[in-house]
């Protein structure tokens, strides 16, 4: 593509593509754009093809991700953080859980990485929605489609209204999945939460009159029939951390070097990241490098050319997860979610005041097997 559209003989932008033919006789392709800005249209076509695995979607059409200009495999690609920044966890930007307190100096500064990052201020100056919107053109014409097919979610919205607003004549048919009002500055984020809390209202007004709802059948989180099904819960996990951390004590007994590997940082472009290897019981540090997960893998045999290691979450993949057997009485989709609240969201202080219990006593119950014997790797090595 074009770099400057203004400048079609000049230098050019490369847009990285996956095609996932159609399981039938294809109408056609399926542009797709799952929103951001940022997000990879590559791995969304996968994920939609396995979504819609029986559709006639992907019966009657090709689905195609594209990482639009300046994300994932694209180039040029924007880059405004170096290995350093994230190796000290500076990458604050305006995105959801990642955003920080921004001045006029900071901001200029995080624009002047930014510029350098991503190859000057022309590369940077290319990456918008209208020259995305003219990529797609191109696109749909290269991939042989005589009109646009297109589904846009959030983001995405934008760009399929842009491209229907510049190509109207090259529309076949579109979907506009959550619709970006494009009028909305910094408040959007406002305007989206309330929009969350909008449907979240009419999804329980809607559960309060319907029959098959679980809180018609007399189901709180407050109610014994819920704290049993948890305490049996907890129960059964403490049995899993024990016989995890026998099993761990068992293969250190043979001679077997439990490891503990951690990624630091993010993953770039060639899907490499720093990493380290440690023996998880004294913590030192066996191997170290920046490279694909398989690298490390090869870098660890060079350590140890016997292979007499195990990483400690790979024995926490073998072994059983807790189940409290029956379901108590709940619905089974009730009981699988306040399993899921408690492995990765529940508080332990908000567990033990619901409980009536100890918050040393449930901080014990609701650690996971890895962490109890990380613990119980620690106190044995300062007893040591």
């Amino acid at each position: 593509m074009p770099l400057d559209y203004s400048d079609p003989e000049g230098r050019t932008a490369q847009i990285a593509v996956l095609r996932v033919p159609a399981r039938g006789k294809s109408k056609g392709p399926l542009l797709l754009n799952s929103g951001g800005p940022g997000g990879t249209g590559q791995n969304f076509a996968v994920q939609t093809d396995t979504a819609l695995a029986e559709s006639a979607v992907t019966e009657r059409f090709d689905l195609v991700g594209f990482d639009p200009r300046g994300v994932g495999a694209s180039k040029p690609a924007i880059s405004c953080f170096s290995k350093e920044d994230y190796l000290a966890g500076d990458v604050r930007t305006e995105l959801v859980l990642t955003a920080g307190r921004f001045s006029e100096d900071s901001t200029r500064r995080l624009v002047s990485k930014c510029v350098q990052g991503s190859g000057g201020e022309q590369h940077l100056g290319s990456v918008s929605t209208r020259d995305t919107v003219r990529d797609m053109d191109i696109l749909r014409s290269a991939l042989g489609g005589k009109k646009m097919n297109f589904l846009g979610q959030s983001y995405g919205t934008r760009i399929g209204a842009l491209y229907a607003q510049q190509f109207p004549g090259n529309v076949r048919t579109m979907v506009l999945d959550g619709a970006v009002d494009p009028h909305l500055g910094s408040e959007r984020r406002l305007s989206q939460y309330s929009g969350f809390q909008r449907s979240f209202d009419k999804m329980a007004e809607a559960c309060a009159t319907a029959e098959d709802c679980p809180t018609m059948r007399g189901i709180r989180m407050s109610d014994e029939l819920v704290k049993t099904h948890v305490r049996k819960w907890l129960a059964a996990n403490v049995a899993v951390q024990t016989s995890f951390r026998t099993k761990v004590r068992d293969l250190e007994a043979s001679g077997l070097l439990i490891v503990d590997g951690s990624q630091i940082g993010s993953y770039d472009k060639d899907n490499r990241a720093d990493w380290e290897i440690r023996d998880w019981r004294t913590g030192k540090v066996l191997a170290s490098g920046h490279s694909t997960f398989d690298g490390m893998n090869e870098v660890l045999v060079q350590v140890d050319p016997d292979q007499r290691f195990r990483f400690l979450d790979r024995l926490s993949e073998e072994t059983e997860l807790p189940d409290p057997g029956a379901t108590d009485g709940l619905p089974e989709s009730l009981a699988e979610a306040l399993v899921q609240w408690l492995e990765e969201k529940a508080d332990v202080a908000e567990v033990a005041e619901w409980l009536g219990e100890p918050a040393e006593v449930i901080d014990r119950q609701m650690r996971n097997e890895v962490d109890a014997a990380r613990a119980e790797g620690a106190r044995n090595q300062v007893t040591a």
